[in-house]
């Protein structure tokens, strides 16, 4: 199984290490550009695995492709993260830049993880 307890406790706990990265970078480093909205980038990404285990399990109970729900949830993650920064774009009140940063890291990190992980799970079936 590709998605198991297993992948969503190491997905989360990344999570939350990029989390603690993000906010202690931001705190000490660049305390001007931190934003008190930082907690919406981790919230999305948790709310983005729960998405990828129902499409997971709806594509398990129709017998799909592996590579078909992976390039599905490729697909809608990446448009509804377009839409997710677009709106914070247009209805921020604080500097955006800092924040598209840290939120295009947690995207590229998350991705190869999942990418490396589904790649592993491909191999041994």
């Amino acid at each position: 199984m590709i998605l198991d307890k297993r992948y969503s406790v190491i997905y989360l706990a990344l999570v939350l290490f990029l989390t603690a990265i993000s906010v202690t970078v931001m705190r000490f480093f660049a305390p001007d550009s931190y934003s008190p909205t930082l907690f919406l980038i981790p919230a999305y990404f948790c709310l983005m695995l729960v998405l990828m285990n129902v499409l997971y399990h709806l594509g398990e109970k129709k017998k799909r492709d592996r590579s078909f729900f992976f390039m599905e949830y490729r697909m809608i993650k990446m448009l509804v993260s377009i839409v997710f920064l677009f709106v914070i774009l247009k209805v921020a009140e604080f500097e955006t830049l800092p924040f598209v940063i840290v939120f295009v890291a947690f995207y590229l990190i998350l991705m190869s993880f999942e990418t490396v992980h589904f790649i592993k799970g491909e191999k041994k079936s």
